[in-house]
């Protein structure tokens, strides 16, 4: 493999393989590298899936130009042991055993449900700066409001990472004795286990790497409330669906959701990928008609409640800012080499 390959890391189940599937076209068509290598861990994805992801990469790159290699490693290669489900499987856990499944001195790590529309080599140029560490992310600060009880009483009031965008130094991870980390009877993940944390893997591996983290910056990893405004968002930084509600799993109806959702949208549509949804997503413009009965319905809420209309008023603009971004993002891709 080529020294200067970007190598990427993800995980997935088949809940998750279409959301694997955008990301890694996302990360395809925004960095122009000699060679971008995939590594996949993946829970119980049928072959067929396989095959229509590596189809998939394997015809945008050659689009744009970029040489890509990707690999499946099946997780039934770890014995995850009294690890509890989270999603309905274990893939979720695939990045704490990435320096003994990725034959690499470091890698990133990137979750399936990440858009990725911010490049690699900004970050490759930092990286000296974080010599010595396990790894880097970007600080989440939602999750550290409300941090797990385990991690409040294993940490040293070290910083607290999100760990879905990570580069992680592999090297030094190998002479961590995780195994001991890992072990169910160690205190910690006996804690957290017990006390059901809302955070199993991103809390282990923050209390694993205590005092050895560093900070990227926080547009690879756009999340949350941030997320959620929409008017705030940046086409050119990355956007994580975090929670349950995801872009191929649930139709854009959810209204603090509608910006973010037709931007994965619109992605999906370049790709010529939309039979590949569950669900026929939404579209944009809304048509004359539609917005004719906005109008109505609005002027119908003013008489009868004032809170009402004003929320309706918000949701209108939140479609018209979507409309407006679609057409932005559509641009970009295009420009980007995706007719």
């Amino acid at each position: 493999m080529n020294r200067e390959a970007l190598i990427i890391a993800s995980s997935c189940n088949e809940r998750y393989a279409f959301g694997l599937l955008v990301m890694a076209c996302s990360v395809v068509l925004n960095n122009r590298t000699s060679e971008i290598c995939f590594h996949i861990v993946e829970d119980g994805v049928s072959p067929e899936t396989k095959e229509m992801i590596l189809g998939k990469v394997a015809s945008v790159a050659a689009a744009v130009g970029v040489n890509v290699q990707l690999h499946f490693i099946e997780l039934s290669r770890i014995d995850m042991g009294a690890f509890p489900t989270m999603g309905g499987g274990y893939s979720t856990y695939a990045r704490m055993f990435l320096p003994w499944l990725v034959e690499a001195a470091s890698l990133y790590y990137v979750d399936a449900d990440i858009l990725c529309n911010r490049p690699f080599f900004p970050l490759r140029e930092m990286e000296a700066i974080h010599e010595g560490k396990l790894l880097a992310g970007c600080l989440d600060e939602e999750a550290s409001v409300q941090k797990d009880e385990v991690w409040t009483q294993a940490s040293t009031n070290d910083i607290y990472l999100n760990t879905g965008f990570l580069w992680m130094n592999l090297d030094l991870l190998r002479k961590v004795d995780l195994s001991s980390h890992f072990n169910v009877e160690n205190i910690i993940v006996d804690q957290m286990f017990r006390t059901s944390a809302h955070f199993h893997d991103q809390t282990l591996l923050n209390c694993i790497c205590d005092g050895r983290k560093g900070v990227l910056p926080g547009n690879y990893n756009i999340m949350g409330a941030a997320l959620h405004s929409g008017s705030e968002l940046s086409l050119d930084d990355n956007w994580h669906f975090t929670g349950s509600d995801k872009p191929w799993l649930t139709a854009g109806t959810l209204r603090h959701l509608i910006v973010p959702f037709y931007q994965f949208y619109v992605m999906v549509q370049q790709l010529g990928m939309e039979s590949f949804l569950p669900y026929t997503a939404p579209r944009l413009p809304l048509s004359r008609w539609q917005y004719a009965m906005r109008h109505f319905l609005a002027a119908r809420l003013w008489f009868r409640s004032r809170k009402r209309f004003r929320r309706f008023k918000e949701d209108v603009l939140i479609y018209r800012y979507s409309k407006s971004t679609a057409a932005r993002y559509h641009a970009r891709l295009e420009g980007l080499g995706m007719k």
